[in-house]
C-alpha cells in the first residue's frame, strides 16, 4: 500500500493573489474615496464682497473653491508589486504644498527712483523713534525712507488631508483588507 501525497500550494497561492488583489483595490479605492471627500468641503465666494470669507485654517483640510484640487488627487494600483498609491497628479502640486505647508524666504523690495516712502505703523511715534528711524511727518502721516526693505515671504500652515485621512481611516481599511483576504481563502 503506497500513500499519495497531493500539494495545494499552486491553488492556495492563486487563491491568495487574487484575493490580495481585491484587498489592495477596496483599500485603496475607499481611501482615494475619502481623501475627495474630505477636501469637498467648500468655500463659497461672498456675493457682496466677491472674495472667499470662509477659507481653512491651519489644521483643516483645505477647502474647495472650483475642485481642481479635488479632482487631481489619483489612485494608481500596481497589482503586480501589490501596491496601491493615493496621491496628487503634477497639475494638482499645490495640494501637496497644502498637505505639507510652506516658507518661502525673504523678499527684497527696492526703491524704483531714489527712495521708498514707508508708512510708520505702531501709533504715534516718540522723539527717539523720530529721530532714530528719521520719521518724517507728511499729510498727517508718519513715514520714512529706504533704499530697500527686507520682508518676511508668505508662509502657509499645513492643511493636512493625507495623512489626516489615512490615520482617521486606518481602522476601516484593516477591516476591509481582513474581509477581502478572509472571504478569498475561504
Amino acid at each position: 500500500m503506497s500513500t499519495r501525497l497531493v500539494s495545494h500550494i499552486d491553488a492556495f497561492r492563486a487563491k491568495l493573489s487574487t484575493a490580495s488583489d481585491r484587498a489592495i483595490v477596496r483599500m485603496t479605492t475607499h481611501l482615494h474615496g475619502r481623501c475627495q471627500l474630505n477636501v469637498n468641503r467648500s468655500n463659497p465666494r461672498n456675493r457682496k464682497t466677491g472674495i472667499y470669507d470662509s477659507p481653512s485654517k491651519p489644521g483643516e483640510s483645505p477647502r474647495a473653491r472650483t475642485g481642481f484640487g479635488r479632482d487631481n488627487i489619483q489612485m494608481e494600483l500596481l497589482l503586480d508589486k501589490k501596491t496601491g498609491n493615493v496621491g496628487v497628479g503634477q497639475n494638482g502640486i499645490y495640494m501637496l504644498y497644502l498637505e505639507l505647508g510652506f516658507r518661502r524666504g525673504n523678499v527684497t523690495i527696492r526703491a524704483k527712483k531714489r527712495f521708498l516712502m514707508i508708512p510708520w505703523t505702531k501709533g504715534e511715534p516718540s522723539k527717539d523713534e523720530i529721530k532714530k528711524v528719521g520719521l518724517k511727518k507728511i499729510n498727517g502721516g508718519w513715514y520714512y525712507f529706504r533704499k530697500q526693505v527686507t520682508l518676511p515671504a508668505i508662509t502657509v500652515a499645513p492643511r493636512p488631508w493625507l495623512v489626516k485621512t489615512l490615520n482617521e481611516e486606518w481602522e476601516t481599511l484593516k477591516l476591509l483588507g481582513e474581509s477581502e483576504l478572509k472571504a478569498g481563502l475561504a
